[in-house]
């Protein structure tokens, strides 16, 4: 078993507990090879999934045809600002500075992320809002994510230094 399939059995189980005694419910699959029949869902949620996976539009699409009228749309992804920086580090001191390099040269780039080389897929903002839209869906959020103060336990250096770069980009949008 790899580490990432460890983690996904544990998020499984998390998520499993935090909708106990409601009507949800959770399924753990490949997200490249989702499917599911029309108007299944009234909400899909991929939290810091989609910059693992190839072939994005055709992730979009499948969550499109499966979600309900009105059906909603809600991902998260590494910001591309940290996809497209040079992730190698001389280093275990916390990072101040990222260089963005190659942001409009997307595709498949190897990281060390956790002690582990994954491939993340860096893709522009644009790339994102564009995969989207092209599957029907009607842009409703676009957030940046922008750390709050309160979530940091009076650590103002660590808030400071977390204020410097986007770590991550919330998408949401709605079938119509």
């Amino acid at each position: 078993m790899f580490a990432s399939d460890a983690n996904s059995i544990e998020m499984t189980r998390a998520a499993t507990t935090t909708l106990a005694g409601t009507s949800g419910r959770v399924e753990r699959m490949d997200i490249e090879q989702f499917s599911a029949p029309a108007h299944t869902f009234d909400l899909i949620i991929s939290r810091l999934a989609l910059h693992y996976v190839d072939d994005l539009d055709a992730v979009v699409s499948a969550c499109w045809r499966s979600l309900s009228p009105g059906g909603r749309l809600v991902i998260t992804v590494v910001h591309p600002v940290i996809t497209s920086h040079d992730a190698l580090r001389t280093t275990n001191e916390a990072r101040t500075n990222w260089v963005v390099d190659d942001y409009f040269h997307t595709g498949a780039r190897q990281r060390n992320w956790m002690d582990n080389t994954v491939t993340w897929y860096h893709r522009t903002i644009e790339d994102y809002i564009t995969a989207l839209t092209q599957a029907d869906f009607a842009i409703t959020s676009l957030r940046e994510c922008a750390p709050r103060h309160d979530r940091f336990d009076g650590d103002t250096a660590e808030f400071a230094r977390r204020q410097r770069v986007p770590l991550f980009l919330l998408l949401a949008g709605s079938r119509a």
